[in-house]
């Protein structure tokens, strides 16, 4: 089981690799994450980092997480 602070830990990192890691756990394991609105949210935040391979994970990841993501609405 993965730890979801570590996530948020990574995905809010200052380091290029663990915010690129954070996506990559993001879209590996949305579907078994307890607080899916707060990892939707590192998600979203990473969908606007400034490094680009940051944002390819995180664009990558949102089209495996959407299904999961619990209100589409404001998603």
């Amino acid at each position: 089981m993965v730890d979801q602070v570590e996530i948020h830990r990574k995905a809010a990192s200052g380091e290029v690799m663990e915010r690129i890691e954070a996506a990559v756990l993001l879209r590996d394991n949305f579907a078994d994450l307890p607080d899916k609105e707060h990892a939707w949210k590192d998600l979203h935040r990473l969908t606007r980092d400034e490094h680009r391979n940051v944002l390819l994970g995180a664009v990558d990841a949102l089209g495996s997480v959407f299904q999961h993501v619990p209100d589409k609405g404001e998603a």
